[in-house]
């Protein structure tokens, strides 16, 4: 490094700081800055080469061979600062992007949680469907029982007349009941713990009587 060897130069010639600032006309600061590569404290380039050469000549040393070497080391600090600057705006983009993508990503998990949880929610308060497989509805027995056959969601609890009826594991359900003459309206009701009640009314016919609500 051309300060090292402005160093040394001038201790080979056992000449101090103060006598070279004073034989040149340079602050002290600016020639211990020269001779620690602090460039950057002088200003611009041309004022570093300047005080090489004036400190060249005070030592009685050529200075073309010093300047060239400021020079090369100026191009490569040159090249090391561009480079420094690509990577560093590379590594802010990467980091604003790395930033941008992991935010997206709890914002599009949120959102999917929330609605994970909406309907889940949706779903325990929605009244259970009731489907009956047999008989159909208006259906006319030729006897005076008739089993009714059909489906409830598992969770849900099934009242047929009013009486609470065993459904197995699927929900599935099979209840006889029997017949009054005429039109016989079957109520089922189901309810899950916390939804409201599905009610719906299956009629059933047998002989010739008046209607008859079950």
């Amino acid at each position: 490094m051309v300060g090292a060897r402005l160093r040394a130069l001038r201790e080979e010639r056992r000449v101090s700081l103060e006598s070279l600032a004073a034989g040149t006309k340079i602050q002290k600061k600016y020639l211990e800055a020269l001779e620690a590569n602090q460039f950057e404290t002088l200003g611009h380039p041309i004022y570093a080469q300047n005080f090489i050469k004036a400190y060249a000549r005070f030592l009685g040393v050529p200075h073309e061979p010093l300047v060239n070497i400021f020079k090369d080391y100026r191009d490569e600090s040159a090249v090391d600062n561009k480079v420094f600057v690509g990577e560093s705006k590379l590594a802010r983009r990467f980091s604003v992007s790395y930033k941008f993508f992991r935010n997206l990503g709890f914002i599009l998990v949120a959102l999917a949680l929330l609605a994970y949880l909406g309907l889940a929610v949706r779903n325990i308060l929605m009244p259970p469907p009731i489907a009956v497989s047999f008989p159909p509805n208006n259906y006319v027995a030729l006897s005076q029982q008739v089993e009714l056959i059909g489906k409830v969601t598992t969770e849900a609890r099934l009242k047929i007349n009013g009486q609470e009826i065993y459904t197995d594991e699927a929900g599935n359900f099979k209840e006889k009941i029997d017949l009054s003459d005429g039109l016989n309206v079957i109520k089922l009701a189901a309810q899950k713990k916390h939804s409201e009640e599905t009610v719906i009314y299956w009629r059933v016919f047998f002989g010739n009587g008046q209607v008859s609500v079950r």
